[in-house]
């Protein structure tokens, strides 16, 4: 749900692509059949699918044109620059109180 909210979710980056991603990402549980520990993330485990997601999809820059940004050189841009892609997105189904107090970082 959180990476099509996002718009994560498309040609690129599928659904199935998403569940990998977050599977991939939550360490590997001793006891899964008496506990629930495999179900729930931890925030680290989160934050890892969520940069999976973001590497995969390669979304272009907002405020881009698509004809500036073809598929090849979205896949070529940094982990970071896809994470900062898709922020904007991110802030638009937050709480608006966060929004606000919310800073963006700062690039050399």
């Amino acid at each position: 749900a959180f990476m099509n909210e996002v718009g994560l979710i498309s040609g690129i980056f599928t659904e199935r692509d998403a569940a990998c991603s977050f599977n991939l990402s939550i360490q590997t549980q001793v006891e899964e059949i008496e506990k629930e520990r495999h179900l729930k993330m931890q925030f680290i485990e989160f934050l890892e699918a969520f940069a999976r997601g973001c590497d995969i999809a390669s979304k272009r820059p907002p405020d881009t044109e698509e004809e500036d940004w073809p598929e090849e050189k979205c896949k070529k841009q940094p982990l970071g620059d896809k994470i900062n892609n898709v922020l904007p997105d991110v802030l638009k189904i937050l709480k608006k109180e966060f929004v606000k107090k919310y800073k963006w970082p700062e690039t050399d």
